[in-house]
């Protein structure tokens, strides 16, 4: 099966135990911290999808006099480039790393021009968890979200335009 932007898919994880933790232990784990499924997530999504690889290297951008560069999770055999995210509990983002966290953030033109191009060069592949194994996800354009979702943010307000297909 070969992804394909704007349409929403369910996956099934199947058995999640590992690691001498059983299925529910792994489940509750992933619900309370989302972090490490995304890493897990980038590798299913190479498995689930014909045209989709893993694709860790840097790449460089520029455009309207901004240079950056986007390291992303996954390629097409277009060359298109995807990064993973996660939904939880109807919350997520499209947020450059570089701006999450302690004393971070957009704070000025040039970070925001930044975030701009980073999310303009890339597909993101949105994967909601709050179902596990079963796990809903749809890839949309960094155009299409910076139309349609406000700072980059998901929240219960949006969730529902993000799925809306």
């Amino acid at each position: 099966m070969n992804l394909e932007n704007d349409i929403v898919y369910e996956l099934n994880m199947g058995n999640m135990s590992h690691c001498g933790f059983d299925h529910e232990n792994m489940i509750d784990y992933y619900i309370s911290d989302a972090s490490p499924f995304g890493f897990l997530m980038e590798k299913k999504l190479d498995h689930y999808f014909d045209n989709l690889s893993l694709y860790k290297k840097k790449i460089k951008i520029e455009g309207d006099g901004i240079k950056t560069t986007i390291v992303t999770d996954l390629i097409d055999e277009n060359s298109n480039y995807y990064d993973q995210k996660t939904i939880k509990f109807g919350k997520g983002n499209f947020t450059r790393s570089k701006y999450k966290g302690a004393n971070r953030g957009i704070k000025n033109k040039s970070d925001l021009l930044e975030q701009e191009l980073w999310a303009k060069n890339q597909n993101f592949i949105f994967t909601e968890i709050e179902n596990l194994p079963i796990v809903k996800v749809i890839s949309r354009s960094g155009e299409w979200l910076l139309k349609n979702i406000s700072n980059y943010k998901i929240d219960k307000s949006s969730v529902g335009v993000l799925w809306n297909v």
